[in-house]
């Protein structure tokens, strides 16, 4: 169903004549600029990946720095794109110690990783880094005890 279709549909009843030429003209041109909207917004967020890069497989191979063979297909150069995109590094951990490391810095990347029962004990301070990098220490009060302590009583602090 067009646009155009469904902005008739939201008219009132009995307020418009829905079949007035004036009207019709305007509903098809508010339509049109709606479908029009509708494509490039999914052809956009289609080019956020390649795999479905359709139109905007050039720009992919402008970004990669590849220049397509003569008569290549699509299969081929979208192939030649992702094996680029691969050898870069994506966002994996030894990708920017490698990049900072070409820039001369030693980098260490340490992820976060949740508590679990079973690995974690109580009272076992966990580091959750901040936007700033210094990141903030909390810690489990040593009043909070697994088998003493009360039901509701806050687990975690801020010190």
């Amino acid at each position: 169903m067009s646009h155009a279709t469904l902005l008739a549909l939201l008219l009132p009843p009995q307020s418009y004549a829905r079949n007035a030429q004036p009207l019709q003209v305007e509903l098809h041109a508010e339509g049109h600029a709606l479908d029009v909207a509708e494509r490039d917004g999914l052809q956009a967020a289609a080019a956020i990946s390649p795999f479905f890069a359709e139109y905007t497989l050039p720009d992919w191979e402008r970004v990669c720095d590849l220049t397509p063979a003569p008569g290549a297909g699509y299969q081929q150069r979208l192939q030649a794109v992702l094996a680029k995109l691969a050898a870069t590094g994506g966002l994996s951990i030894p990708y920017f110690q490698r990049l900072a490391s070409s820039l001369g810095y030693r980098i260490d990347i340490v992820e976060p990783q949740p508590f679990r029962a079973g690995i974690n004990r109580a009272a076992t301070c966990c580091r959750w880094p901040t936007s700033s990098g210094c990141g903030r220490w909390w810690c489990m009060p040593p009043r909070c005890r697994p088998g003493v302590s009360a039901r509701a009583r806050p687990v975690l602090a801020k010190r």
